[in-house]
């Protein structure tokens, strides 16, 4: 997600122009009136479904719905207005039947680099596939092959060999906090947060690519790739005036990410340091 596409994403032209560049077919769409032909609709398109208002611009009071009673709620709610204008309904653009991600970005500190959470989603009809352990594979300080059990159930120890499903794992205290940073940011903050992120990302990104370093990645959300002569002078330069460069993936590539906390100011000291 490159930062100009966010707002592109508010203008149904340009929009429409940039599904054509990225050669992403538009999901096919409807407009109702009624909690009957929302339900209907939705049905027709499949779930999940998106929904929103057509007298209000952008993302505002837009829902995905996993299922008829998701329609039925939300249709109550924007008919009790009594505003005589339709309701927009597309098939939501997802398709992935499994989703794999970690939460230490959702108000979690680094606390130097642990302990941290992750979560797995999937569609309703693998849920009791997913497997009963997860081993995670790394190096140790030596830089030898080590492995770890990232995830492993109670259930695991009860059924044995029969267990596949109830992952569960000793990190609900970071659940709770991430919980509790969701619940304070909302629908508008954490929007917000991840367009900091994003146009952090980018703005470092341009001015390393005035310095004439290389940028490996096109489409990148907050963090990206670049390439320099030698990795290890370039972070040693910015540990000089307290900058966490990057992470060395190798001789010559660095990792970088940015979030909303960095300011303009990190990202023009970042610069001066190299």
């Amino acid at each position: 997600t490159q930062i100009e596409y966010i707002d592109m994403a508010e203008d149904r032209e340009l929009f429409d122009e940039l599904l054509e560049k990225l050669k992403i077919k538009r999901p096919v769409g409807y407009t109702v009136m009624t909690k009957e032909e929302a339900l209907k609709v939705a049905n027709e398109i499949g779930y999940p479904t998106l929904l929103r208002p057509s007298y209000v611009l952008g993302g505002q009071n837009m829902t995905i719905c996993n299922s008829d009673e998701d329609v039925i709620e939300y249709m109550d709610v924007i008919l009790s207005q009594g505003i005589e204008n339709p309701v927009l309904i597309d098939q939501y653009l997802m398709g992935a039947d499994i989703a794999v991600g970690d939460i230490q970005t959702l108000g979690i500190p680094m606390n130097f680099g642990g302990p941290s959470a992750g979560f797995i989603a999937c569609r309703e009809k693998l849920m009791r596939q997913l497997p009963g352990r997860l081993a995670g594979r790394t190096v140790d300080k030596d830089g030898k092959q080590a492995f770890c059990l990232t995830i492993q159930t109670r259930e695991q120890h009860i059924k044995r060999e029969k267990a596949t499903s109830n992952i569960c794992s000793n990190q609900a205290l970071i659940g709770l906090c991430a919980t509790l940073y969701l619940s304070v940011m909302g629908n508008k903050g954490f929007r917000q947060a991840s367009y900091l992120s994003t146009k952090n990302a980018h703005i470092l990104a341009d001015k390393l690519k005035e310095k004439g370093y290389k940028i490996l990645n096109t489409n990148f959300f907050n963090e990206f790739v670049f390439e320099v002569p030698n990795a290890d002078d370039f972070l040693a330069r910015l540990e000089n005036n307290n900058i966490l460069g990057g992470i060395k993936l190798d001789d010559k590539k660095i990792l970088v990410a940015t979030t909303e906390m960095i300011s303009d100011e990190d990202i023009d000291l970042y610069i001066k340091s190299i």
